[in-house]
């Protein structure tokens, strides 16, 4: 806070217009007093008239304000909302209930927030592309509401990590985004995925799809039998920033369906695991539209570069069987964010891909069953890159 002087000033007015209340000119004296240094917010301000009843919007006549007076609340309540659908209804929470609210709203610049953007007591939801002129009714309904899932990881099936070690990274990547406020799921269902990827396509947001090596076959189909069109490839060729985040083995190596049970023998230790059906490199060559692209290169070492260090703090030195090669783009795709290299510069893992101003794929920790602090890296960086404008709003 900082200190405002004390000081007189003359209020009122000597126009014969002016009403009576404004008359005669008198002289004020304001002691010294303290000022917040910076602005109120609205989730401030709504505690504040919450306890000062006096304060609140219809308590203010609208003479001393034209009309400004909170004039973005709805009553006595601050709201933000999001997005767009088909149903004109609104569901708006407080901490004690929820409101549907139907019909007609008066300010269009209400509804350009996200809900997974904003931190505040209420939240809106918008289901639908709202006619943006005038107020309507509302009723009280309880009814819970839910943020929008912004990463989902999926684990059905796996590659080159057993499904117990996927659970278990997937949990630490999980446990800290959502200590982050950035809403994460785990599942195994297939149409789960795929009905998550039509829900957030080109809804104006960066969701991340995590992988370990498989991708489901409801949105690549199996031994690349749909080589453009795909939902994941038209998932990631939005302006959204939608991202595709790989571990493990190659990326999309597989499509999740008819499994293979396998075992094999890697570090000293033997493992089993279920695989799908094979695209070999056919999933990324057709989801970067570059037919030749390959990421091979067993036992790569992989030294984290400073800005590496810096957005991922748990990523050491490693050995990569999968990097990607640095001197191989097409196409509008370049190098986004290069996490770590190895001794020549053409072989970065983790890095981000990105597709102009379109979608990203991310390969980290490519690794055959070896013990990489994978969910940890995961997160550092869909937080602190990825995700970086929502984690810091919450």
């Amino acid at each position: 806070m900082v200190l405002i002087p004390a000081w007189s000033f003359e209020m009122g007015s000597a126009n014969a217009d002016a009403d009576d209340d404004e008359r005669p000119v008198l002289t004020v004296h304001l002691d010294a007093f303290y000022m917040d240094t910076y602005e109120v917010t609205n989730v401030q301000f709504k505690a504040f008239v919450d306890a000062n009843p006096l304060w609140q919007k219809d308590n203010i006549a609208a003479r001393f304000h034209e009309g400004d007076y909170l004039d973005e609340w709805l009553g006595n309540a601050y709201f933000c909302c999001i997005g767009a659908c088909p149903m004109s209804i609104l569901y708006v929470r407080t901490e004690s209930s929820v409101t549907v609210l139907t019909g007609e709203f008066p300010r269009k610049d209400m509804f350009i927030m996200e809900l997974r953007r904003f931190n505040s007591l209420l939240f809106i939801l918008a289901m639908g592309m709202i006619t943006l002129f005038g107020c309507s009714r509302a009723r009280q309904v309880v009814a819970p509401i839910e943020m929008e899932r912004v990463v989902l990881i999926y684990i059905g099936e796996v590659s080159w990590i057993l499904p117990e070690d996927a659970a278990v990274e997937s949990e630490i990547t999980k446990n800290k985004l959502q200590a982050a406020g950035i809403r994460t799921d785990i599942t195994e269902d297939a149409n789960d995925v795929r009905q998550w990827m039509l829900q957030t396509m080109e809804d104006g947001a960066v969701n991340v799809l995590m992988l370990y090596g498989v991708i489901p076959s409801t949105v690549y189909p199996p031994a690349n039998a749909l080589p453009d069109g795909s939902v994941a490839e038209n998932w990631i060729e939005t302006p959204d920033g939608n991202t595709i985040l790989n571990q493990a083995d190659y990326f999309g190596y597989y499509s999740e369906g008819d499994t293979l049970r396998v075992g094999r023998e890697s570090e000293g230790r033997l493992f089993e695991y279920t695989i799908g059906v094979p695209n070999y490199g056919g999933c990324l060559q057709n989801l970067m539209d570059h037919p030749t692209i390959s990421t091979w290169g067993d036992n790569t070492f992989m030294v984290p570069t400073p800005e590496g260090r810096q957005l991922t703090p748990s990523l050491v030195n490693f050995a990569s069987d999968r990097p990607f090669p640095l001197d191989d783009f097409q196409g509008n795709w370049f190098a986004e964010k290069i996490f770590a290299t190895d001794s020549t510069g053409t072989r970065a893992d983790p890095v981000i891909i990105r597709d102009g101003n379109l979608g990203r794929i991310v390969v980290t920790h490519m690794t055959d069953f070896r013990d990489d602090p994978k969910g940890e890296v995961a997160a550092e960086l869909i937080l602190n890159y990825l995700l970086l404008e929502f984690h810091e709003r919450n």
